[in-house]
């Protein structure tokens, strides 16, 4: 029953420490997470799962708070790449609570790769970024008031200085998504199931300790803060006996804050409902629905539910609002397996190349792995990296931006580098890098990410810009994979178009041939503007010329599709501009530029300038937004990105280069306020500065633009 601030057992083994469980319908079925080893505590020799442990999520199928069915994870120790194979079990009726129970063996695997079943089972376990969120001082404050009877002190508390205490952390997950009718067999016709997770420990004398069991959040942070002693009770025992074992003790806990905030006429008997709402200790859900987690009721919890106002404000039946959000959380979830945020960096980390390969005639392709053998965490598909380049010889490091360009789930990061004319780093990266060389990268990072839809895509490259595509392509396949496998619909419908010179200047060509060979509904188009005689049409290319609107018609591509373009800025622009004449929605357009000297909106170039105005639409309900030297100011509106998009909204004067907290070209002067980064910058801006291109206002703020 934990959630970081944990019992005194719990803590003695952070690997065994549970701080989070999460159930919520996925994209195949029921998705249970749990996270453990967190890393707010420190660095461990080796972090990771308990080797002697065993992890379990527990299912009860008929209301009575006993499990039917036991999901049991066991990890072998690390082996020298710091990977840790595990085995899962299910475990069923009488069996499953018993820890000796042997159940039998469901799936087989290792940290950080994917395991796909032929029963439809999915299983993902590896390090995570932290999707929680949380204010240290409101959570001291809340758990002091319910240790002592009184209201929830917050008078000496800034909510303008609000900070997410685990932003930036890391945790370690254990993803298991189980098809929903493997549930419902079991649950019949209600759909309701109660879960929570337990990890313990083997003694000495053979048995099995119960170290950390969660059901809902929070419970240990409202009323364990201050008593060790019922934090780790808590821990121990079965949610059947909750009510019975704690209920009292909790009753009177929170009878005495709603008493000393004058909110219930009756604070006894509002305690009662609130405890019987806690106990026994189980997260409810509905199999097949969305999952929430609010005032109103419980129904599982995804990853970006607000579980701290809602849990306080009940407990304590006064609002509570700790002043962050989800908006907080550097690192976000996704909503593809598996889930959970990567586990990211801040700055730059040394990683190794660990191959090198030609791609073609001026295309090569590196691949980064850890230095020390972790696995490098997922990434969406059309996200880059930074690389920073030591020229040697006293020269200063350059960085650059480069898409990443292979399966996000492969554990270690491709980039393809096209070498320019005059290009200094392209070209040292070609003649000078060799495979065990270290190069300093940034965590993946960007806004160019393949939608979570289900609708039609069209991928468009050009040159070098087939690299965030190829990403996308990537994660489309083995989406058509799994569904495959699954017996279901191969998926998305995807068509493929890529522009290049000809044969020798397209990098990647058998790669996406047989990508696109293993998709059952996608199509392909390939247009070289000046094949060469040994390129045979209808092997090597579709079309010799260009790639026009007209393909699309060919092709049969609707227009409601969502369109993925990269390359040179010129052809983005005139693509661009001839798809939305075509009649694809403006929305639907997205677009990745990356190329040397490329600068879209600099404010010093001479242009014409509207007048600064609030933007179009409805006026926003956020904090105030002031641009001092435009004399405008405007409520912040949650469908801006960043500050950067509100401005250019508002045709505020800007200047941007990277949009993701790189080059420090849109920092301004913060004259009053505080903002959130998401990204964090690789970084910072000068004191009393802000980087407006990945940031949003935490409360009102003026800036000197």
């Amino acid at each position: 029953m934990s959630h970081h601030l944990d019992s005194p057992i719990a803590r003695q083994d952070i690997r065994l420490d549970i701080t989070d469980l999460y159930v919520f319908r996925g994209q195949t079925g029921t998705v249970f997470i749990i996270n453990v080893c967190h890393s707010i505590f420190g660095p461990l020799p080796a972090p990771g799962y308990h080797p002697e442990g065993m992890y379990e999520f527990k299912v009860d199928l008929n209301s009575d708070a006993i499990e039917e069915v036991t999901y049991r994870f066991t990890f072998n120790e690390r082996d020298k790449a710091g990977k840790q194979p595990y085995i899962v079990r299910r475990i069923t009726g009488a069996d499953s609570v018993d820890p000796h129970a042997p159940g039998g063996v469901i799936a087989e695997g290792i940290t950080g790769e994917t395991v796909a079943t032929a029963s439809g089972l999915r299983i993902w376990t590896g390090k995570a970024g932290d999707p929680f969120w949380a204010e240290p001082d409101v959570l001291h404050a809340v758990g002091h008031a319910f240790q002592e009877g009184t209201t929830v002190d917050l008078s000496g508390w800034d909510p303008s200085k609000a900070k997410n205490v685990f932003d930036g952390q890391s945790v370690y997950s254990i993803v298991l998504e189980v098809p929903d009718g493997e549930l419902l067999a079991g649950a019949g016709d209600n759909r309701h199931i109660g879960v929570w997770a337990v990890a313990t420990l083997a003694t000495d004398a053979g048995g099995w300790r119960s170290i950390n069991r969660i059901g809902l959040p929070m419970i240990h942070p409202l009323f364990a803060q201050s008593n060790p002693d019922l934090g780790d009770r808590l821990n121990a025992g079965r949610p059947a006996d909750d009510f019975a074992t704690y209920g009292e003790e909790v009753i009177k806990s929170i009878a005495r804050v709603v008493s000393a905030n004058g909110t219930a006429r009756d604070p006894r008997a509002y305690a009662e409902t609130v405890a019987h709402r806690f106990f026994p200790n189980i997260l409810h859900y509905e199999v097949g629905t969305p999952a929430v987690f609010g005032f109103a009721g419980v129904n599982g919890r995804s990853l970006t539910d607000n579980v701290p106002d809602v849990m306080c404000s009940i407990a304590a039946n006064t609002p509570i609002h700790i002043g962050i959000g989800k908006e907080s959380v550097t690192s976000k979830p996704s909503l593809v397996f598996p889930y959970v945020p990567a586990a990211t960096w801040k700055g730059f980390r040394p990683l190794r190349i660990v191959s090198k390969n030609r791609e073609s005639d001026d295309v090569q392709s590196l691949v980064f792995s850890s230095d020390d053998g972790a696995v490098l965490p997922p990434f969406l598909p059309g996200q880059h990296i930074i690389v920073r380049i030591n020229l040697g010889r006293g020269q200063e490091n350059l960085t650059r931006n480069y898409s990443l360009s292979g399966s996000p789930s492969t554990g270690d990061f491709r980039i393809g580098v096209k070498r320019e004319p005059n290009g200094v780093v392209s070209t040292f990266i070609h003649q000078n890098l060799k495979v065990g060389d270290i190069v300093e990268v940034s965590a993946p990072r960007g806004n160019f990410v393949l939608s979570e839809e289900e609708g039609p895509v069209v991928l468009i490259g050009a040159g070098v810009g087939i690299t965030p595509v190829l990403a996308m392509l990537h994660s489309l396949a083995e989406s058509s994979l799994r569904l495959g496998a699954a017996g279901k619909h191969s998926g998305r419908p995807v068509w493929w178009v890529y522009a290049a010179q000809d044969s020798r200047h397209h990098p990647f060509a058998e790669e996406v041939r047989r990508l696109l060979a293993g998709m059952g509904n996608a199509r392909s188009h390939v247009v070289y503007s000046r094949p060469l005689p040994s390129d045979t049409l209808g092997v090597h290319y579709d079309l010799a010329g260009h790639i026009t609107t007209s393909i699309f018609d060919n092709l049969g591509v609707p227009k409601s599709a969502d369109f993925y373009l990269c390359g040179p800025t010129g052809f983005m622009d005139a693509m661009t501009g001839a798809l939305k004449e075509w009649g694809g929605a403006s929305p639907r357009i997205h677009i990745e530029l990356f190329g040397p000297g490329q600068s879209l909106a600099p404010a010093d170039l001479e242009t014409t300038q509207k007048k600064p105005h609030p933007p179009e639409g409805e006026p926003g309900t956020g904090p105030n937004v002031s641009f001092a030297k435009s004399g405008l100011t405007v409520p912040w509106q949650p469908r801006f990105r960043s500050i950067l998009e509100l401005a250019e909204a508002c045709d505020v004067p800007v200047k941007w280069f990277c949009r993701s907290g790189v080059c420090h070209t849109c920092e301004c002067g913060l004259i009053g306020g505080n903002v959130t980064y998401s990204p964090e910058p690789l970084d910072p801006p000068s004191d009393g500065d802000a980087l407006i291109c990945c940031s949003t206002p935490r409360g009102n703020i003026q800036l000197d633009l």
